[in-house]
């Protein structure tokens, strides 16, 4: 655990319940007019599924519509991830080499299924002595009056990943935080401790996620295959004017995360395979039938335009 180190009183008071809670809230980190541009941008890419060249948005199940590399939509969500509250609190907090590894957000459609029910994250290898620190940052693009995060404080730190039934959490449950709050709300928690998407989702709900590790913690061999925690996709137009933190923050120039990259892309999931090969099959096919449709409709025109009175088509 990093010592504290004195900062601003704003951001110790926000340390503080941190680590106490293990969720804090955050006070502003853009203006009405950031986060216009955000919900505009988001909203862009959810709304049909990213395919051979079309930016859109990716899915693995029914619930969620997931959008990839936000760093790389705008500068607004680079300038929320590497906040000067943020970057201190992600700094003292985990370490002062933590890195974004992770920043998606995903779009929730209505639902009565527990989905996505109580446990806390698996990401770091199991061989490990400890529990590493990793935060996120949550953001919502909307109002949320249902389907919201909820989270038991105290609960982080204390134990490795597990799903979690409500009879195994008894009087844990007293110590439940429900972030039922409008567009803007913003916070950061420890991932190890126990949280989850409420039930029921009465209304679309579009949430932003930003994640901070250690890039040096060994994390488990899915995330591994799967290339979960890649460098950050980023648009060169957007990094201008960067601070020396923010290019850190953002692991610019990280060699590590450089090679990890090279790695071949692997799926751990035979279900999304399935479903790759059946969209495969269906788009190709789409393009062959169109072809087969236009070879006999030049042929149709061919013999009709020698007909008397009868003209080619352009």
């Amino acid at each position: 655990m990093n010592a504290f180190k004195k900062g601003t009183p704003l951001v110790d008071d926000l340390l503080a319940t941190l680590e106490r809670d293990g969720i804090v809230s955050l006070p502003g980190l853009f203006d009405a007019e950031a986060l216009a541009r955000m919900q505009r941008d988001f909203t862009a890419r959810v709304q049909h599924v990213s395919y051979n060249g079309m930016i859109g948005y990716t899915t693995k199940d029914p619930y969620r519509r997931f959008v990839d590399d936000l760093c790389g939509i705008s500068r607004d969500f680079i300038d929320t991830s590497t906040h000067p509250i943020v970057d201190e609190i992600v700094r003292r907090y985990i370490s002062h080499e933590a890195i974004i590894t992770e920043a998606k957000g995903w779009r929730s459609v209505p639902t009565q299924d527990d989905f996505h029910g109580w446990h806390n994250d698996a990401w770091y290898h199991p061989d490990l002595d400890e529990v590493p620190r990793q935060l996120k940052l949550a953001v919502y693009l909307s109002d949320v009056n249902s389907g919201e995060f909820q989270y038991l404080r105290g609960t982080h730190g204390q134990r490795r990943h597990k799903h979690f039934s409500v009879r195994e959490l008894g009087d844990k449950l007293e110590r439940r935080t429900s972030m039922r709050a409008t567009a803007g709300t913003a916070f950061l928690f420890d991932v190890s401790g126990i949280h989850r998407q409420a039930i029921p989702i009465l209304e679309e709900r579009d949430v932003v996620f930003f994640v901070y590790n250690d890039p040096a913690v060994r994390i488990q061999e899915l995330d591994e295959r799967a290339r979960r925690y890649r460098p950050l996709q980023l648009c060169a137009s957007h990094l201008g004017a960067l601070s020396p933190r923010q290019h850190a923050l953002l692991g610019i120039g990280n060699g590590a995360l450089e090679r990890a990259a090279a790695r071949p892309e692997e799926t751990a999931d035979a279900k999304l395979e399935q479903q790759r090969d059946i969209f495969d099959r269906a788009y190709h096919a789409s393009i062959k039938t169109g072809r087969l449709t236009n070879k006999v409709r030049r042929r149709v025109d061919a013999v009709l335009s020698r007909l008397p009175g009868r003209t080619q088509r352009a």
